[in-house]
């Protein structure tokens, strides 16, 4: 029963926003039913589209206006926005600039990544930022309602059927990120925030996370941060994206500090995590391993499996990371030098203008050293 509970849940809220739906549109025809009366049959077809258009509308505004509110209360509590995502779009810093792409996320409405920018509080501003999708969310719909309240004074039919029919998916997506429950491989804002109050396991190792991207933004590089950070962390399950997330960072700490060995046996563990990871991070994960087995293990073959699963992600994307891992991919694996050649100098100078200082050491270091092989 505990399984079903959040699809039950999930079907509860849909079937009140449907149910929400009828009221809004039977509300809407006593409102202007003589403005109504007086329209061609066209005109009829005309309001069934705006009808659809209005529920198609709300998908996108709320999903915009939740992770808008993440955005802005994140940045409040000295978060720095890497990327946003909107249903297939996705926003995404380079360089102190956010550029768009298209996205095929296909497991969320909206996503957002950001890092803090200060050691302190950071587990305050993990919950704030994570709480700021839910009341921006909550302020739209209470806007969207007092309109919907006003009915014929807007004056303007279509401008309030359009406004009105915000509210349904609204209230949906509010009552389904309040819940505390993981559905569909992720977690609700509900969910993550609870899990921070109570310090649980996976909470604490996202605050480890973030407090290690804190260091490197202050110009740390990974074998520079405290290793309790990293190394004195609970134990997660396999599908934790979290646990995932801070294998990656005991990586590039055992490669900043040269102790190969070590870093091995962290790419195994990232290796036996990537079949549980959401396919959300599934391309920047296969992404590093492929640098790991090219560069470290000399595994071509099993460089090639998870180049295939990265290759879209590392062509498209201009990071310094991105192009050091293609880089190394030409030279290692392909034996295609004057691609390699290309993709370290256009790192090099991505790398001039990088804002996370630590990461820029840390990612100078490795091109410096991958050239000594052209």
């Amino acid at each position: 029963m505990k399984r079903k509970l959040p699809y039950i849940l999930t079907i509860i809220y849909a079937i009140i926003a449907v149910l929400l739906t009828a009221w809004i549109v039977s509300k809407f025809n006593y409102n202007y039913q003589v403005q109504i009366s007086q329209v061609s049959h066209r005109d009829s077809v005309v309001v069934i589209l705006l009808c659809l258009v209005g529920l198609l509308l709300s998908f996108f505004l709320s999903t915009l206006f939740h992770e808008l509110g993440h955005l802005a209360f994140g940045k409040y509590f000295g978060m720095k926005a890497n990327s946003f995502s909107i249903l297939f779009l996705c926003f995404y810093r380079t360089n102190g600039k956010f550029k768009v792409s298209f996205t095929k996320n296909k497991e969320y409405a909206g996503a957002y990544e950001m890092f803090p920018s200060k050691t302190e509080k950071v587990k305050e501003a993990y919950l704030w930022t994570t709480l700021g999708g839910i009341i921006s969310s909550t302020i739209y719909l209470l806007l969207c309602f007092v309109i919907f309240l006003m009915g014929p004074i807007l004056g303007v039919w279509w401008l309030y059927l359009l406004i009105s029919l915000q509210i349904p998916y609204t209230v949906y997506q509010i009552a389904l990120n309040l819940s505390p429950i993981s559905i569909f491989g992720s977690k609700t804002d509900g969910l993550i925030a609870m899990e921070i109050k109570k310090d649980d396991d996976s909470a604490v190792v996202a605050v480890r996370n973030l407090t290690a991207q804190a260091y490197m933004f202050k110009g740390y590089t990974p074998a520079e941060i405290d290793r309790d950070i990293l190394f004195k962390a609970p134990q997660l399950p396999a599908d934790d994206i979290q646990y995932a997330s801070i294998t990656m960072l005991r990586c590039m700490y055992y490669l900043d500090e040269g102790n190969t060995e070590k870093c091995l046996k962290h790419v195994e563990r990232l290796k036996a995590l990537y079949q549980e990871i959401p396919d959300m991070y599934v391309e920047p994960v296969a992404a590093e391993i492929c640098y790991y087995d090219a560069v470290l293990i000399k595994d071509n073959e099993s460089a090639k499996e998870y180049f295939e699963v990265a290759e879209k992600y590392l062509k498209n994307n201009t990071s310094p990371t991105a192009l050091r891992i293609l880089g190394a991919y030409y030279l290692y694996v392909e034996n295609d030098k004057d691609n390699a050649k290309e993709c370290f100098d256009t790192a090099k100078k991505e790398l001039e203008k990088y804002y996370i200082k630590g990461l820029k050491k840390f990612e100078t270091a490795l091109i410096d050293k991958l050239e000594t092989e052209l």
